[in-house]
């Protein structure tokens, strides 16, 4: 059996294909498995992965579900994937020929820790500018919530997994959404596991105009049940009470948009609900422009 499990959800995007491809056969180990989830794509992914990609350098596993969403597709996809070590590579995006190298390097060093449920690495753009901050050390032991938010290291990194552990923690789904941040899963598995950070860039970004990150704010408003339900999650005791104010403010305004009748009593702290209830509904309206459906 491979070590590595590769995850790409994908919602058309056809003409990324060979880049990404490209960039699986030039790894220096091929010691994984590339897991397709077709997330009910207007294009003919199948039949373009069947004739494109058929040199048997790589293996492929193609499925295609009704399209839910990327979290429902990464659902699917960790449900399936049988082998060690799990992660999500968008399919805009593309890794260096040494990442699945690095990445089975570092697990090695954490399989027998039962407190460790993955490690996460730095991202660069295609042109080699690093996203975001590096973390404080080359190489640290933390919680995601402690390290990501309260340490302030900004920007998107590449988070990966023992499959055994996030096997326990899939998105939730919510009928007639379509969105949800990964943070509500990283977050949640933060309040019992550790990551290790690896100041190492092994996964290269390109944004798209019409992609996740660039429409995160309309994505929110217009799936705000799932909003708040991060939102909640990241004002939990684990954060900073500063991140508490913020995150607790952005659970209230998505929760009304939502039409949620027990705000105050899901809230993750009553007391910090009821002293910020006038405040979350200003931040209501400054939404209300993105919680129109398009």
């Amino acid at each position: 059996m491979k070590k590595v499990s590769i995850i790409t959800p994908a919602y058309n995007r056809l003409d990324l294909l060979d880049r990404l491809y490209k960039s699986l056969t030039n790894q220096e180990s091929k010691d994984f498995v590339w897991y397709f989830i077709d997330d009910g794509s207007g294009e003919n992914l199948e039949e373009y992965i069947n004739s494109k990609f058929n040199e048997g350098i790589i293996e492929i596993v193609y499925k295609r579900q009704n399209n839910g969403g990327k979290h429902t597709a990464v659902n699917l996809g960790v449900a399936i994937a049988q082998e060690e070590i799990v992660f999500i590579l968008d399919n805009d995006d593309i890794l260096p020929p040494n990442c699945i190298k690095r990445v089975i390097e570092e697990f090695e060093k954490i399989k027998d820790d039962a407190s460790i449920c993955g490690i996460s690495f730095l991202r660069g753009c295609l042109d080699g500018k690093l996203i975001g901050k590096e973390y404080p050390s080359g190489r640290s032991v933390d919680t995601f919530a402690n390290m990501r938010y309260n340490k302030n290291v900004t920007g998107d990194k590449f988070e990966s997994f023992k499959t055994e552990i996030i096997k326990q923690f899939p998105f939730p789904q919510i009928d007639g959404e379509k969105f949800i941040s990964e943070a509500v899963v990283w977050a949640k598995m933060s309040g019992e596991y550790k990551f290790v950070f690896v100041n190492d860039v092994l996964y290269l970004t390109e944004y798209q105009p019409d992609g996740l990150t660039s429409n995160n704010r309309r994505l929110n408003a217009t799936n705000p049940k799932g909003a708040a339900l991060v939102y909640k999650q990241l004002s939990t005791k684990q954060f900073k009470l500063k991140l508490r104010v913020k995150y607790t403010l952005a659970y209230i305004a998505h929760a009304l948009i939502a039409k949620n009748k027990k705000i105050i009593s899901n809230a993750s702290s009553k007391f910090l609900c009821c002293v910020l209830m006038p405040f979350g509904y200003l931040v209501k309206m400054r939404l209300k422009k993105y919680a129109k459906k398009t």
